[in-house]
C-alpha cells in the first residue's frame, strides 16, 4: 500500500527500527517500536522478549493502524497533523501525545480540557486551529514536543542518552514557512 496512512505508519516503523533492548529505555525491549506491553495487549496473551524479537513488520503495521491510528482518532485529525500525532502517540503514549496537542490548542486561545482524549472537541478545534494557523500550529507542536523531551530528562537524567535522537525526531516534522 502506498496511501498516505500507510506511508505514515511505515515511516514510524522505519524510525523505530528493529529489535532494541537498551538498558536505559524504560519501555524495555522493542521491535519496530512495539513494546512487550503493547504486544501482550494486542495478542491478548502474555508475551515475552522472544515474541518481540520474532515480531513481523506486518503485525507491527496492524498494531499501529488499529491501536494507535484508529483507536486514538488520529485518522480524524487534519492531514497535516496526522503523521506528527501518530509519531507522538507511538513515542509518548496516547494520553501524553494528545495532551501535547490539547495544550497547544489551549495556548492558542481555544477552550479545551486537557484530558488526553482525542474526542469530538479536540478534533473540531484541531481542524479549526490548523486552518487558521497553518504551518505555525505544527511547528509550535514540534517546539512543545521538544519541551516534553527536556522535561523527561530533567525528571530522570538517565534518559539524557536519548535526548539528541529525540530532538532530531521532533525536528524532522518542522515545516518551512
Amino acid at each position: 500500500m502506498h496511501d498516505p496512512v500507510s506511508n505514515m505508519i511505515n515511516a514510524v516503523i522505519d524510525s523505530e527500527g528493529g529489535f532494541v533492548d537498551h538498558p536505559s529505555d524504560k519501555g524495555g525491549a522493542t521491535k519496530y517500536g512495539i513494546t512487550l506491553g503493547t504486544l501482550t495487549n494486542w495478542r491478548a496473551m502474555l508475551c515475552t522478549d522472544s515474541d518481540i524479537k520474532q515480531l513481523e513488520r506486518k503485525e507491527a503495521f496492524e498494531i499501529y493502524y488499529d491501536s494507535y491510528f484508529l483507536r486514538n482518532n488520529i485518522i480524524e485529525l487534519p492531514l497535516k497533523l496526522r503523521h506528527f500525532m501518530l509519531d507522538c502517540t507511538v513515542n509518548h503514549g496516547s494520553k501524553s501525545a494528545i495532551k501535547i496537542l490539547q495544550r497547544e490548542l489551549l495556548a492558542n486561545g481555544y477552550v479545551i480540557v486537557v484530558d488526553g482524549i482525542c474526542g469530538n472537541i479536540t478534533l473540531k478545534l484541531a481542524g479549526i486551529a490548523e486552518s487558521v494557523l497553518g504551518t505555525k500550529l505544527l511547528n509550535s507542536l514540534v517546539d512543545r514536543r521538544k519541551q516534553y523531551y527536556h522535561a523527561i530528562v530533567n525528571n530522570n537524567p538517565t534518559q539524557q542518552v536519548f535526548i539528541k535522537g529525540w530532538l532530531k525526531r521532533a525536528e524532522s516534522f518542522r515545516q518551512a514557512g
